[in-house]
């Protein structure tokens, strides 16, 4: 991974460091013990985009991810996996809404 920081400030702040990984991977955003945390955005090597909240390298808390298909999920996050209130647009409309566990919708 190659970590440089950004010239948008002239003092050092944690925010302003951008990882690119081998593949073509990039985070910006905030780093904490060498690990994605706080606000970021990874974008992936296939075109997946997640902007949001970070907490030791996995997405956690309040985030949008969209997908190269252009399907889309609103909502939260915990330990990297859908979880809590969120909505799921799928490319062709479709939505799925309401509570995630674990990466899965709870469906009645």
């Amino acid at each position: 991974m190659i970590c440089r920081r950004s010239s948008l400030s002239t003092f050092p702040r944690v925010s302003d460091f951008v990882a690119t990984r081998p593949d073509g991977a990039k985070y910006v955003g905030e780093f904490k013990d060498d690990k994605e945390h706080g606000q970021g955005t990874y974008t992936f090597a296939d075109g997946e985009k997640y902007i949001g909240e970070w907490k030791d390298g996995k997405k956690h808390g309040q985030g949008r991810t969209t997908y190269p298909d252009g399907g889309e999920y609103v909502g939260e996050w915990k330990d990297g996996k859908q979880h809590g209130q969120g909505t799921h647009t799928f490319a062709d409309g479709e939505k799925w809404f309401g509570e995630w566990k674990d990466g899965a919708p709870l469906l009645e």
